[in-house]
């Protein structure tokens, strides 16, 4: 389950965003980003595909 909650939208900026916190919890209940984004290196992925996708 992913529950967002703060979501700001920035419009004043050159390229339009959005900062939102986020909370992970998993299927026993418990708070786990592990269990549903893996690990550092799994993250390190997901970062770097994000950048190649952003890229001009």
């Amino acid at each position: 389950m992913l529950i967002v909650f703060n979501p700001v939208l920035h419009l004043d900026e050159q390229t339009p965003h959005i900062h939102a916190t986020v909370v992970l919890i998993d299927a026993a209940g418990k708070l786990s980003c592990r269990a549903m984004l893996g690990d550092r290196q799994k993250m390190r992925d997901m970062q770097t595909n994000f950048g190649e996708h952003q890229k001009v």
